[in-house]
């Protein structure tokens, strides 16, 4: 036997709630050292079923608005056939903070899929030729935001961490 024996990391806190926890979420300031995840221990603590329900049913708490945000995502996504497992997809690069994906449909339907990666505003811009698309009107199909851009393509900012699939109108 070895006189090295090693101990597998202490389960980590996580912001769901767990069986027996007091604690609230989220934590105002730095989390405690105990809630930083170490490396292969996240989803293995047992949920708090109850307790999880009953924030899900409450639309105010922030698991209920993440649980919603994902419904609405998902729905979405069925609902769009550019987002098809078979889809033609092109990562445009060249945006180093904007991660940009064009789905096609096989019907010929265009999604720009943006995704900002960074915490401050970012600013995509793409000619008609690379997009595929000769509009200049596009709506996000997330929020129902139209769209405008002053030149075929497209140029618009994103906030931090923002999400948008575009479509042209």
């Amino acid at each position: 036997s070895s006189p090295i024996s090693k101990r597998p990391p202490q389960a980590a806190r996580s912001p769901i709630p767990r069986r027996g926890s007091t604690a609230s979420w989220p934590p105002t300031g730095t989390p405690p050292k105990r809630w930083r995840t170490p490396p292969g221990a996240i989803n293995r603590d047992t949920l708090d079923l109850p307790r999880l329900r009953q924030m899900l049913e409450d639309p105010d708490t922030w698991v209920a608005k993440v649980a919603s945000r994902f419904v609405q995502l998902i729905r979405t996504r069925i609902a769009t056939p550019a987002f098809h497992p078979n889809a033609a997809q092109t990562v445009l690069t060249g945006h180093r903070h904007i991660f940009a994906a064009l789905r096609v449909a096989a019907d010929g339907e265009r999604v720009l899929a943006l995704t900002n990666v960074t915490d401050r505003t970012q600013v995509f811009a793409c000619n008609s030729e690379r997009l595929g698309a000769y509009a200049r009107h596009w709506v996000d199909l997330l929020s129902d935001l139209r769209v405008t851009s002053p030149a075929a393509g497209i140029a618009l900012p994103l906030g931090s961490y923002a999400v948008q699939w575009l479509k042209p109108l």
